[in-house]
């Protein structure tokens, strides 16, 4: 079953389609209204200035990592790109429960290390 439209109908319909946006492929796409202002950043806490809270603990966290500019050709070679540290610090007490987190923290404070294991092991 066809739907049938008056001439004037679908001239109305032709003109609004060209007017809608469409993306590369030429499919419709609908436009997220921006927002009025855009969300301010937080200042980031300098290192060594972490803010002493309820919510932080201080732990010993034990972490595995290797350099990111190792030579590919001595990959496993103990002490050459691959070393594990022990980091005291103050964390957040739903960090210090999920590794990943602690990874990513522990990224952000070393930057010339890349972390892929990391667990805390004593409550200071």
């Amino acid at each position: 079953m066809t739907m049938t439209f008056s001439k004037e109908r679908r001239e109305k319909l032709r003109q609004k389609a060209l007017r809608q946006p469409r993306d590369t492929k030429g499919r419709f796409v609908k436009l997220k209204p921006l927002p009025v202002e855009p969300p301010r950043m937080e200042e980031p806490i300098p290192f060594g200035e972490t803010e002493v809270s309820e919510r932080t603990v201080h732990v010993l966290i034990h972490a595995e990592y290797r350099l990111p500019r190792a030579q590919p050709a001595w990959p496993h070679i103990d002490g050459f790109n691959y070393d594990n540290e022990d980091v005291p610090a103050y964390v957040d007490r739903s960090i210090a429960t999920n590794p990943n987190a602690l990874q990513i923290f522990l990224n952000a404070m070393h930057t010339e290390h890349v972390h892929y294991r990391a667990r805390v092991v004593e409550y200071i």
